[in-house]
């Protein structure tokens, strides 16, 4: 190959260079050939271009910690929290340099203290005098043991003030003096990002089946059903009526990866927040836990085979995580590499998926993990340069898993390490087009949860039976989050022994204009769509406006007059229900778009991941410091 452009394909985020790569290879000449018998074959063939262009020895796979590092971060940090702006940011920062920061020096010590003062400013006592103690062990330097003295008595006072309940029936009471003046001003945009945990009710409702669950399979509507088809395959269906906002599955993940964002935010392993009051690993800088139970556990199991190659695999293409933990999922699912090439073989033939099993008795690993294993990949219906850029992933991948990973100790034969190449490129086509975005929503913006907005993918998960349902432009049924759970609902009326129907991509058509939708389905999914708003070619929310104007307006009042509030959440969504239930013969107006989101909105309230634990907190606060002021 010619060094200068080898060079060039240096320079830049890892996706830029493997399309140069690419561009590169086809011009010489070479190509390679994808098929389930050839896969293996292929990622070889790519490794070794790969390695003779030089892509692989420039790669950092992982980063050192450093107390320069983690200083830097921290420095940010505290301006973020002197500004009063948004403390979690500050706590995201602080969390950062907390990773970063060496055995020695006082870098971490001074993390775990700052950390604490933002516990203080959000009355998280407990937190608070968690942090100081580990400040303190951490060897926290003597110029600051007179502040940190005076935080951990300050939270002492404060403790002991809300256990003997002093002006407990004074709301007022609780508040600092410069925050009554700041709320005499009504300036809750200082007092918003400080008071959030201010007598929190943090629990929620857990979700239920609206109808009677399946005897053997208890997380579905028993009125659901498995088909399969040459043109669809394999497609869920009902064979009861399904009206809107029945709830008709609750769906825990057979296995969950965090997503890159919240990596400071949440437990690596359990996904749990904590309030970000999280624990660094020792190795590596990229992750956190929320307890030392999650630490021992990820040690002792995928973070053991992660740890080394973390850092790369967060800065590079974080997005074949899932992938990872599903290939040591399954390799430490068995004692050696012939069983898991024996259960792979037979899970193909058993062609195994969810009704396969009977749900009640207790399924073991390797019986959940056959459901995954069969989901489908659109291998052939995936075009070229895909196969080739995710092919040199999984070279790249697999490489560094050899090299600076345990299983290059596993794995010693090149047959052994053909099964890890075969996994891997398996797993990486089903969790592009089966996993699910598990959401957490910003309170502060609800209105715009109709298309998302304010939602944040905080993981990505694999669900077996949710992976089931078709997709459709014009869906009848979406998702909400509770937790890693998939709650799915009805969002149109479903006759009986229709499909239910999922919208894939954000491609519903009052998103996205028909060539767009198109393009992204076939792009991501390899499928020319034909649902039914791609042949009666519905209209999106921008066009939709000139043919059913009268019609919104009509209902735009009936909606414009159910008001939400926070304590009559299953009132609002049985009223939304109603309301697109009796307007489903004027579907695809608008109209109905936004009432299922307002009843997305309800169902959030009622149900769902709210905004990191603390936005919610934050608006209840303020209305309890208006109230205040009114007295």
């Amino acid at each position: 190959m010619d060094p200068i452009r080898i060079s060039a394909m240096g320079v830049g985020p890892i996706n830029d260079r493997l399309c140069r790569f690419c561009q590169f290879t086809k011009s010489c000449g070479r190509h390679v050939t994808f098929g389930r018998d050839k896969n293996v074959a292929a990622i070889k063939k790519l490794l070794e271009w790969l390695q003779e262009a030089n892509f692989i020895t420039a790669e950092i796979v992982r980063n050192i910690k450093c107390n320069k590092q983690s200083k830097m971060l921290r420095t940010k940090g505290n301006k973020l929290f002197t500004s009063d702006t948004d403390l979690s940011k500050a706590l995201d920062l602080y969390n950062q340099s907390i990773c970063w920061a060496e055995d020695t020096g006082e870098e971490l010590a001074i993390g775990f203290a700052n950390r604490s003062a933002v516990y203080f400013e959000w009355e998280k006592y407990d937190a608070c005098l968690e942090n100081i103690d580990l400040a303190v062990k951490a060897g926290c330097p003597e110029r600051l043991m007179d502040k940190l003295n005076q935080r951990k008595a300050n939270c002492v006072t404060n403790m002991n003030a809300i256990k003997v309940g002093i002006n407990a029936n004074d709301p007022m009471s609780k508040i600092h003096s410069i925050d009554k003046l700041c709320l005499k001003m009504k300036d809750f945009n200082r007092l918003k990002s400080k008071h959030f945990c201010f007598d929190i009710d943090e629990t929620h409702c857990e979700p239920q089946l609206s109808l009677p669950a399946n005897p053997k399979i208890p997380f579905i509507a028993n009125c659901l059903e498995m088909k399969t088809s040459p043109q669809k395959g394999r497609y869920i269906v009902t064979t009861k009526e399904l009206k809107p906002g029945q709830i008709i599955s609750i769906e825990d993940p057979f296995l969950a990866s965090l997503e890159k964002e919240h990596r400071y935010r949440k437990c690596a392993n359990c996904f749990a927040e904590n309030f970000m009051n999280l624990i660094p690993c020792k190795a590596c800088t990229c992750t956190m836990f929320c307890s030392q139970k999650c630490l021992t556990e990820s040690e002792t199991g995928f973070h053991q085979y992660e740890c080394s190659i973390a850092d790369y695999i967060w800065n590079n293409f974080h997005e074949i995580g899932l992938t990872f933990r599903l290939a040591v999922k399954a390799f430490t699912m068995f004692d050696t590499v012939q069983e898991l090439v024996d259960f792979r073989e037979h899970s193909k033939t058993a062609n195994a998926t969810v009704f396969s099993f009977d749900h009640t008795i207790g399924l073991d690993d390797r019986d959940r993990y056959s459901q995954i294993e069969n989901l489908c990949t659109n291998e052939e219906n995936r075009i070229e340069d895909d196969l080739f850029t995710r092919g040199c992933k999984i070279a790249l991948l697999y490489h560094h898993l050899i090299e600076k990973t345990k299983f290059g100790e596993m794995l010693r034969t090149d047959a052994e390490r053909d099964v890890l190449i075969s996994l891997l490129f398996h797993h990486s086509q089903t969790t592009s087009i089966n996993s699910i975005n598990c959401y957490e929503y910003d309170d502060v913006n609800l209105e715009a949860m109709a298309d998302f907005k304010s939602s944040d993918v905080f993981a990505r998960g694999m669900y077996p039976f949710s992976s089931l349902y078709n997709h459709s432009c014009a869906p009848n049924m979406a998702t909400v989050a509770v937790g890693t759970k998939i709650v799915s609902y009805v969002t149109r009326d479903i006759n009986k022994n229709s499909e239910v129907l999922l919208c894939l991509k954000r491609t519903n058509h009052f998103q996205r204009k028909k060539d767009e939708r198109q393009h992204i389905l076939k792009l991501v999914y390899g499928f020319t769509c034909k649902c039914e708003a791609c042949q009666k070619n519905y209209p999106s929310i921008y066009e939709e406006h000139l043919a059913f104007g009268f019609l919104n307006a009509e209902i735009k009042a009936v909606v414009d007059a159910i008001t939400f509030n926070l304590n009559e959440d299953v009132e609002m969504i049985n009223r939304f229900s109603a309301l697109l239930s009796t307007l489903n013969k004027h579907y695809p107006t608008g109209a109905l778009y936004d009432i299922a989101g307002k009843m997305h909105r309800a169902l959030v309230l009622k149900h769902g991941n709210l905004a990191s634990q603390l936005q919610i907190t934050m608006k209840k606060n303020q209305a309890k410091y208006s109230a205040a002021l009114q007295k």
